[in-house]
This record gives structure tokens, C-alpha cells and sequence, in this order.
């Protein structure tokens, strides 16, 4: 995200001449005063929480979640868990698969410096074998990092709102 919180996807847009400047900061512009309004509903909410004085033993969830309920209708948007766990999950699953085909990969690597000892291969032909895995790794580290800067960015969840 820019200073102005502008998505990557709107710039392009602009760039592109896909949509004027002026369209582009007016929409984002609308977004940022509901945000706005949305922070002001959600702090008055934390308010009334509070004043209500309950602990966690005796707090009323469900009067709570009526009442975020009737705030969301009445246009309050409130943080949705799911995309947050959503975006551990992907982070999670991203690492994950990495880390496993890295071990892999690491293995791969042993299993032919071990069968090199064994039964000595050309020399050219172990090291290529060698450095294609050394780069397969490599690849497997950039992707991932790149991966988790699309997570991060949360590119995936601008495009999912076309």
C-alpha cells in the first residue's frame, strides 16, 4: 500500500488509463471516510463495552454480538476474522511447502554426494547435478518470498473484489 493506502490494483489502473486520477482518489477518497466512520462506530462501541463494566466471566457475548450485528447493518464495517486467519493460514501453507521441498531438495543433494563417494561419477556431472538442485532451492527460496509479499500486500483479496 501507498501513503494514500492506494491498492496496487488502482494504480495500474491509472497507469494503464484504465480510469482517471481524479475517478481513482475520488473512489479512494469514499473509502477513506467510511474507514473513517467505521473507526469512529467501532471506538464508540469499545466505549459502551467498557461502561458496561463486565469482566470476561460475566460478559453478555450475545447482547454483544446483537448489537455489532445491528451496527453492521446500519453500514459499520467490522474486522473479519476469517481473511485474517485466512491470510495465517496461506503464510502458514506457503512456508510450509517450502521449507518441505527444501528439505527435499537437501536431501536430494546428500543422496548424490553419498552415491559420488560410493561409486565416483565424472566430475562435470556431479557438480551440474549438484548446482541444478542448488538452484532448484534457490528458485524455491524466491518463490516463497514472493509469495509472502502477494500475502502481505494482500494482492489476492484485491483481486477477488473484480
Amino acid at each position: 500500500m501507498s501513503k494514500l493506502d492506494l491498492s496496487l490494483e488502482s494504480i495500474r489502473a491509472v497507469c494503464e488509463k484504465k480510469c482517471s486520477l481524479k475517478s481513482c482518489l475520488d473512489l479512494q477518497t469514499e473509502i477513506l471516510r467510511r474507514r473513517g466512520r467505521d473507526y469512529i462506530n467501532m471506538s464508540s462501541f469499545c466505549e459502551r463495552m467498557s461502561q458496561a463494566g463486565d469482566s470476561l466471566d460475566t460478559i453478555s457475548s450475545d447482547v454483544w454480538l446483537e448489537q455489532i450485528d445491528i451496527c453492521e447493518k446500519e453500514g459499520t464495517t467490522f474486522m473479519d476474522v476469517k481473511k485474517t486467519d485466512i491470510r495465517r493460514k496461506k503464510t502458514m501453507g506457503a512456508v510450509g511447502a517450502a521449507v518441505v521441498m527444501i528439505i527435499f531438495f537437501g536431501l536430494m543433494i546428500c543422496l548424490v554426494m553419498w552415491a559420488n563417494n560410493e561409486d565416483p561419477a565424472p566430475a562435470g556431472v556431479f557438480w551440474v547435478t549438484v548446482g541444478i538442485f542448488c538452484l532448484v532451492i534457490i528458485g524455491i527460496v524466491v518463490a516463497a518470498v514472493g509469495r509472502m509479499k502477494e500475502i502481505k500486500g494482500g494482492e489476492e483479496d484485491e483481486a477477488s473484489k473484480y
